[in-house]
Parts: structure tokens; sequence; C-alpha cells
């Protein structure tokens, strides 16, 4: 589920990590040890069976068209090296650590000159583009708030409807955040007052605001695996007790691998791991819903393994019950819904181990499913352009988009279904996926406003849209400052223009002004300034 973008972003900050790793560590008095060297031709590479497979095809000619086209779309979002040295997360991390204590303590042994640490930054933009939104979270009660999250951006708050977007987060440990949920039923918040909200972020972290958003901790660090690498450790979803919000659910992921689904009973300072049951099981969960009406029902989605259903919050040795009946003999990848106006109304998407892909409904809350679209009839979808056979995002073996399901809240026949290329509105009426018009592919998260069927959000890789009609119009908003960069240079003697190559949004040119240009095509590489 993981993004493949994110590894070249890691190795970005490793080469800033090594030029300051000879340094004595004992130069500041708060961190005091420090991770080995890494080497970029230490030879323990972090491994991705898959890619390697596909390159191997792609290599010996016999790869096809598809294959080929899909090889090279994955090209500039891996590192050269095809994996990241282990140990190179958490380097930059100690890097970045003693950069602040010793910043913070005024030292001159820091990372940077005495010059750059006393200067101010001033952001240059582009404000007219985003980059990929992996969250949004509306108000409860206030359609004016909104809150949305960029893959390496940080949380942001609108007050105003997303004219304008601020955040508090820049000095949190990782601003990789894929999933913000407001504390459900909070008096305080429904009228107006202080809201609680957690937000899942990279390296296994949970972050807390008790104030609306003013201000972040973390709260908590998920358990895993021992001696897992870091870089691709996620809190992916959370879920909440509504009746009593100390009880909380977490969904925590990794690129090559799930970590599983975990609960805490004490506001998420402490987990324990519920699925897997097995300890040396390499699958994990790829997505989590909660019953609306019974917060002690749960459905998950286990990778390589199936989907479960627990009536009891997950409490007891068999808590968990496989759901089978209708549903494909193998299980690859899923992700679930639950309708919010009917909760036996159950939604999920399958990709079985042969490739076959699906959406299903459950009508007595994921007991009996029935295949309502698949690819062995794609005539159930209905499009404005033509349907390749793989249509569901995570059955193309992407890893990073996850796919999304989320029910209308006053419709039990209408729920919104994301995957990779598109969003589509699941129409029981007539028995449909319906495409959704976006402005931009690679869609990343969804949100419906609460207690509107008419209001919906979507976040991708193009940044953050809103739709008053269901869909049938977006607004864009291009404001919030999460654009990815691959690279970037400035020209010398020349502080008015600089380049830089993006993630899905092609080569953007800054001259001076704050909305940048766009030339070239979008790619990872190193750009080198020239002087004319």
């Amino acid at each position: 589920m993981r993004s493949f973008f994110r590894f070249a972003l890691i190795l970005v900050a490793l080469l800033v990590g090594v030029s300051g790793a000879s340094r004595d560590p004992g130069s500041s008095s708060i961190v005091s040890s420090r991770p080995p060297i890494v080497r970029w031709d230490d030879p323990k590479l972090y491994d991705n069976p898959d890619f390697r497979a596909l390159k191997a095809r792609v290599d010996s000619g016999r790869a096809t068209d598809e294959e080929k086209q899909y090889h090279g779309w994955l090209l500039p979002r891996i590192s050269p090296l095809e994996a990241i040295p282990e140990g190179a997360y958490e380097s930059a991390e100690w890097q970045k650590d003693r950069f602040m204590a010793d910043h913070a303590h005024g030292s001159a042994g820091g990372l940077v000159s005495t010059a750059e640490a006393t200067t101010a930054w001033t952001s240059i933009g582009p404000r007219n583009i985003e980059g990929r939104v992996t969250s949004i979270a509306p108000h409860p009660t206030n359609a004016n708030i909104t809150f949305a999250a960029g893959e390496i951006g940080g949380i942001f708050k609108t007050t105003d409807g997303g004219n304008t977007w601020t955040t508090t987060t820049d000095e949190m440990p990782n601003l990789a955040v894929e999933d913000i949920q407001f504390v459900p039923g909070e008096t305080t918040c429904a009228a107006g007052g202080a809201c609680t909200i957690f937000a899942g972020a990279g390296g296994g972290r949970l972050y807390m605001s008790t104030d609306s958003g003013v201000t972040w901790t973390v709260r908590s660090v998920l358990p895993d695996r021992p001696n897992f690498p870091q870089p691709d450790r996620v809190v992916d979803r959370i879920r909440i007790n509504r009746d009593h919000p100390n009880i909380m659910y977490a969904a925590e992921q990794a690129f090559a691998g799930g970590f599983g689904v975990y609960k805490s009973t004490d506001s998420g300072q402490t987990w324990n791991k519920l699925l897997p049951s097995s300890t040396t099981n390499a699958a994990g969960a790829n997505d989590l819903a909660m019953d609306p009406a019974d917060p002690k029902r749960l459905y998950a989605a286990i990778n390589n393994d199936g989907l479960y259903r627990t009536t009891n919050g997950g409490n007891g040795a068999n808590a968990w019950t496989k759901l089978t009946n209708g549903l494909p003999t193998t299980f690859a990848e899923g992700v679930i819904g639950v309708s919010p106006a009917d909760s036996n109304y159950v939604y999920a998407a399958v990709k079985d181990n042969s490739g076959n892909q699906g959406f299903y409904l459950s009508t007595n809350g994921g007991t009996d499913w029935a295949l309502e679209c698949g690819t062995g009839d794609l005539s159930c979808i209905q499009d404005d352009i033509p349907i390749p056979a793989s249509f569901l995002c995570f059955c193309l073996g992407l890893g990073s988009n996850d796919g999304e399901i989320a029910g209308d809240p006053n419709n039990r026949d209408v729920a919104y279904f994301s995957d990779f290329q598109r969003l589509y509105r699941w129409n029981g009426q007539i028995g449909k996926l319906v495409s959704v018009p976006q402005h931009h592919v690679d869609q990343q998260s969804f949100a419906i406003q609460p207690g509107s069927s008419q209001v919906i959000w979507a976040g991708n890789d193009g940044g953050l849209e809103k739709s008053t009609n269901q869909g049938a119009t977006w607004t864009e908003f291009n404001k919030l400052p999460v654009t990815e960069f691959y690279d970037i240079a400035a020209m010398p003697n020349t502080p008015n223009l600089a380049i830089g190559g993006t993630q899905d949004n092609d080569m953007k040119v800054y001259r001076g002004s704050p909305d940048w240009d766009t030339t070239g095509v979008d790619a990872l590489r190193r750009i080198k300034g020239r002087s004319p």
C-alpha cells in the first residue's frame, strides 16, 4: 500500500544525512547514539520480488506491451538501486534529530552554517499546483472546516471552505500522513468547541490533537516486527468507538507487507495486535471498517488471507470470523466499507490470487456476498473511456494506492469506490459502477461531507478537489503546498530561476513568482543548474 516515490524522497534525505555522518555524535547533549553509516554499495538491500520479476521479463523481451508500460511507469518512482539500503531512514532521522537539538541550543556544531541556521525561510510555492493528498477529514458539523494531509507535507486545515490552508505540523517527526479521524460523537466539537483528532503517520506513529489541530503531539508508536526497516511503516487506518472513544483500532502497513490490526483501550497510548493472529504471518491489514450503528462490529481486509468480521470488538481468541460465502476462494488484496444508511449493506473490492477482481455486495452484514461487477464482464462499468481489463487499483499491483470505499450517508444503494485511475459511484438501482470524472488520475483519498449526499471530497496526485453535486463537477483548490519534488536546482547567480522535477506533475520552473511554469514531463532525475 505504500508509495514508491517515498523511496526517492528518503534517498534525498540520506544524501543530506551522510554529509554530516562523520561528525562526533557527542556534540549534542540530547541525541547520544547513532545508527551505523549506510554505504551506497551495501549489498544487503530491501528486495521487491514482484518488481524484479517484472524487470526480468522486460529485460528478456518477454514482457507484454502493458507490462512494458507499467515498468516504465514504475522506474521514475523507485530509487536507482531499486531499493533503499537498510538503515537509511534511521540514519536520516538521527541527522534530523541532531540538527534540531543543536539548533535549539545554538550550537555551532550543527549540520548547517550559522548563516543558514539564523536565516528565515520563505515559501516560493508552487501555489498553482498541489501534490498527492492522502487523507481528507471534514468537520462533523462545520462545513467550512476540513483537514487534509499530503503524502509528505503534513496536515493542513481550512476554516473557510478551502480558500486558505494553514499547518502546524512542520516540526512533527514524519510528515507522511495517511489517515485523519475526528473522535466521533464529541459534544464539544459538535457544538463548535475544541475537537480531538487523531492522525496516522509514517514510522508507525499516531498523532493527536486536543485543540482542533492547533497543536499536535506524538501519541504513540505502534508495535512492529523486530528489525523491520521503517521507511514505509505507516498507520493507514484509524477507527474510533463512538460510544467509548478511549477504544480505538488501527491498521499498520508497509510497502513490503502489512503488520496487521491493532486495538487500544487507552485512547491510543498502548496497543495490542488482533490480526493476523500468527506472529510469523507476513500478511497484513489492507483496510479496516467499523459498523456506524454498532462500533463493536468491525471488518478487516487482510492481504494474502481474506476478509474478517468481529462482533465483539475483537476480544478473545476466536473473536474474528473469516468471511467466505460468495467470495473468491483465494484472497490477495481488498478494501471494505459499510453503508452509514444501512449497516447490513457491506461493500468490498477483492482481488484473488489468480488476478481476478470484483466489486462485491453483502446485504446481511457480511455473511453472504454477491459479485456485482468483475473483470469477467466489464459491462457493469459505465464510463466515458475504454475500460482496461485490470480496473481496480490494488489489482494492478501498484502498492501505493489503497483503494477506498465510502457509502452514501442517506442511500444504501450508493457507494463510492476509488481505484488507481478513476473514482466510481456504485449505483445499486442499475447495478453499475458509474465513472465520476476527475481532473487527475492516481486517486488516493475520498470523503463525504457528514450528513450530505451531495458534497464529496477527493484527493489524488494532482491535489484536492471538492464537488457539491455528487461529482458532476469539481473545484480544484490548488492551495495546499504539498507538491512533491524529486529534485530541484537553482540557477547560479540568478536567485529567481529554479527548476524542479515533481511526482506526477511535470517539471516546474520558478521565475520569481509563486505560480510556477510547467515544462517537460514527470520524471525522477537529478537536475543540474548551469550559468548561462
